[in-house]
């Protein structure tokens, strides 16, 4: 009897190897709250394994602590703190009624894309887009995620690795939308998305290691829902499946490189917090430092981009991907002297297509390529820039002129 056990779960009892108890809780594949009958170690009585010295160093490892902090009562009061923070901003924005809409400047400038936060340099609109929302149920849909998955985040990792996840996630989802969206985003979609991606993520990090009446709440079974919305986000249009992916894989990311506070010994637990903020910062500091440095670098708003070309004039610029959709103006004739060629002026708007005041024009008029600036729109060092890389890659070729009959 010497090296076997019995161990009752709930009402459950069975016999086991002591050796193989071992790896079990180890691996956490006993809980710790279980209870043991073994009269070396417990005498004649049932006791709890966790008080068990002689078993305490089977339970020093991290998917053992892990298990064990999941198993306890939950205590999520960051993801409480995030949820009512949003109501509150979706609040103060109803209130302000129609103020916020009817600023397009303004929700320009809190938005996260590709011509905020790259070209107008507005650094701080990855933080920012998360708490702007068109609508209540705009908000509505993206807290119910967001509160869901966060609890989940948070009940596994704790406080400081849902900050991290949350950091990892608005990145992501900031990444997404400059990358790959033509218009600019506000929403908490990226970062509900990116606690999902973390929920899923902390499943594939520890497997079997979390307890079985959770296991569930994490890992594979949780893509189905996450993929048909993301499906859903692909094909509405307005929706920024771009931000939502991105999201979803910055949790991930984030999950991954996370140092797990709740799962390091109690003594150690304040360094891994310190390096879970530490990594918060990094990623909160990838888009106000690619602002920063788009200026400086104008082939990161420039890229991808290609050829456009006018046939009319023979201008020809290389655009980023977002303007290529409806670039020239129609090509205006100017008055010449008499025997001499048109003044073929062709005009390219590098502003938002959507707006009517164009903020530049690139255009030739028969004695070189010319930029012409808005004075009444400020420009800024990063649209400056890109309007001047562009510039730089215009080309004339002028079309073949026939001097008419006298």
């Amino acid at each position: 009897m010497g090296r076997h056990a019995d161990v009752r779960v709930g009402l459950e009892v069975r016999r086991v190897d002591l050796g193989e108890l071992e790896e079990d809780l180890r691996r956490a594949r006993v809980p710790p709250h279980a209870e043991l009958h073994h009269p070396p170690y417990t005498g004649d009585r049932w006791q709890r394994i966790d008080t068990i010295p002689d078993l305490a160093h089977a339970l020093d490892t991290p998917e053992a602590r892990l298990a064990a902090h999941m198993l306890r009562p939950a205590r999520v009061w960051l993801t409480a703190a995030l949820a009512c923070t949003f109501l509150l901003a979706g609040a103060l924005q109803l209130l302000a009624g129609g103020r916020l809409s009817g600023n397009p400047a303004l929700l320009h400038h809190l938005s996260v894309g590709w011509e905020s936060t790259l070209v107008d340099g507005a650094w701080w609109s990855g933080w920012t887009a998360p708490f702007v929302h068109h609508s209540f149920a705009h908000l509505l849909g993206n807290l119910v995620i967001l509160a869901y998955c966060g609890h989940r985040c948070e009940r596994a990792v704790g406080a400081t690795g849902l900050l991290c996840i949350g950091a990892g996630a608005a990145a992501g989802a900031a990444m997404g939308v400059i990358a790959g969206s033509e218009h600019g985003a506000v929403g908490a979609s990226g970062l509900a998305f990116g606690f999902w991606g973390g929920q899923f993520a902390i499943g594939w990090r520890y497997g079997a290691a979390i307890p079985e009446p959770l296991r569930r709440f994490y890992g594979a079974g949780t893509l189905w829902v996450a993929i048909i919305l993301m499906a859903w986000s692909f094909l509405c249009e307005g929706v920024t499946f771009a931000g939502h992916l991105g999201g979803f894989a910055g949790g991930c990311a984030a999950v991954l490189l996370l140092p797990v506070a709740t799962s390091v010994p109690p003594s150690n637990r304040g360094a891994a917090r310190a390096r879970a903020l530490l990594l918060s910062l990094s990623f909160g500091a990838v888009v106000p430092l690619m602002s920063a440095l788009a200026p400086h670098a104008p082939a990161l708003m420039l890229h991808p981009s290609a050829r456009a070309e006018d046939a009319r004039s023979g201008l020809g610029v290389q655009l980023p991907w977002r303007l290529r959709g409806a670039p020239w103006s129609d090509t205006v004739q100017l008055p010449a002297a008499v025997g001499s060629p048109p003044l073929s002026l062709a005009v390219v708007d590098l502003h938002d297509p959507a707006s009517a005041v164009p903020h530049t024009v690139i255009f030739h008029d028969h004695q070189g390529l010319r930029v012409s600036w808005n004075t009444e729109v400020p420009i800024n060092a990063g649209r400056k820039a890109l309007y001047e890389r562009i510039a730089a890659s215009a080309s004339w070729n002028a079309p073949a002129w026939v001097r008419p009959a006298p």
